[in-house]
């Protein structure tokens, strides 16, 4: 069993190598303290980098590979049980660790104004990484965001700012401006002749389908996000989104809701995780249930490939005005070979009350409004053999919502009571 001890200044000699093993802030915090007393470090033994450029950076299991010739003194700057870290480190034949209480006396980081020194050099060191990292991942390609808009002109310059502000400057911004009646196209314009990265698309009003699949064959990008133009993104949302999805089709994201009164965030319905082959399968089958455990069925909680996106928005009926998104999600996901699950929420959904809305949305047009999203899905499922298995899935998804429109509108307790 590895051994633990405090570490001192006087443990050190020029025929040892010092490896700091732990977390980000305090592998910075280590590094400074060795620093101050002019103690050279080999390498950390984690992925976040140092104060100081000029160290590598290894990972566990480069341990055992160092130089034979000096001895290694690893110290322990972590926050987990050193118990834990202990049995890490004994697995990779490591005797003996130290930890860093002493270190932090003798280099005065206790004192307050070595501290503010500490801060101020460790803001700059984040900054230095955000930097880093949108070069690193800008060539990851072009990011398409597509909003569609209808007559949001409270909402709007609040949502395109917000992603103007992205950390991942490769984008475009296509906004859809589907004949609204209020200023929302003069907003969308004057955005654009401040912004070369936006475009403004205009067209009659013919519902948030025709728009969204404007966007979708207007997009360049190779990977689409989708905003609603009364919502908002953090600043990192798409930086995270693209060091996300890696090599898959999708990826599929939790997101905030603001109600008014209080904020929390809901999650897909799923473990974190790759999803490809057999376990897709289970995705598939997920996106159909309702309940607590379930896939979300908006477009904006997740990122995908464009040509996903391209091959089957046409195939959505323009008819559908209530759960269009999910039609795509189930769609777009059908057409995915690999899908990332993650639980980043940097997608914050502002929850409005629209009692005008409320009014249109009477019982024979949700009727009729959910006959289209059936047909529409069940004849994909039928045309491809690899998928009619999910047509049960489907029929049970109907029921489930057939229930609960009756339940709304004629509080029944079963569908067979309705005369």
């Amino acid at each position: 069993m590895t051994t633990i001890r405090d570490f001192s200044t006087k443990d050190y000699t020029e025929n040892k190598k010092i490896v700091v093993y732990g977390t980000g802030d305090m592998a910075a915090v280590v590094s400074w303290c060795l620093k101050e007393k002019h103690i050279p470090i080999y390498s950390f033994a984690n992925k976040y980098g140092s104060l100081i450029p000029e160290i590598p950076i290894i990972d566990q299991m480069q341990l055992v590979n160092y130089d034979k010739r000096y001895e290694l003194i690893i110290l322990l700057a972590v926050t987990r049980a050193f118990d834990e870290v202990a049995r890490e480190l004994s697995d990779l034949g490591i005797i003996t660790v130290y930890t860093v209480t002493n270190l932090l006396l003798e280099s005065g980081f206790c004192n307050s104004n070595q501290s503010r020194r500490l801060t101020n050099a460790y803001a700059n060191y984040l900054d230095v990484q955000a930097n880093r990292d949108e070069k690193i991942y800008e060539d990851r390609g072009l990011v398409s965001v597509i909003m569609p808009v209808y007559n949001t002109e409270r909402f709007l310059p609040s949502s395109i700012t917000q992603i103007e502000k992205s950390t991942y400057s490769n984008i475009e911004i296509i906004l859809v401006n589907d004949g609204s009646t209020d200023n929302s196209l003069e907003i969308c314009s004057e955005f654009a002749e401040k912004d070369k990265r936006i475009k403004v698309l205009n067209t009659s009003h013919l519902g948030v389908v025709n728009a969204r699949n404007t966007g979708i064959h207007a997009a360049q990008g190779k990977w689409i996000s989708f905003v609603d133009s009364d919502d908002l993104i953090s600043p990192d949302h798409l930086m995270n989104c693209v060091k996300n999805i890696g090599n898959c089709d999708s990826l599929m994201c939790g997101h905030n809701v603001w109600n008014g009164s209080e904020e929390y965030s809901v999650y897909q319905g799923v473990q974190d995780g790759l999803y490809n082959e057999e376990m897709l399968k289970e995705l598939w089958k997920k996106m159909f249930e309702h309940g607590k455990e379930y896939i979300t069925s908006k477009l904006w909680d997740k990122f995908f490939r464009a040509e996903i996106c391209k091959e089957s928005c046409d195939l959505v009926d323009p008819r559908i005005f209530v759960k269009e998104d999910r039609v795509l999600v189930h769609l777009f996901l059908l057409n995915c070979r690999s899908v990332n699950v993650v639980s980043e929420t940097g997608y914050t959904q502002i929850f409005r009350t629209n009692t005008e809305e409320d009014r249109r949305y009477q019982f024979a047009r949700l009727f009729e409004n959910y006959g289209y999203y059936y047909n529409c899905q069940f004849d994909y499922l039928d045309s491809h053999s690899e998928f009619k298995w999910l047509i049960s899935a489907l029929n049970l998804e109907m029921r489930y919502i057939y229930q609960s429109l009756f339940d709304r509108f004629y509080q029944v307790d079963r569908l067979s009571d309705f005369k």
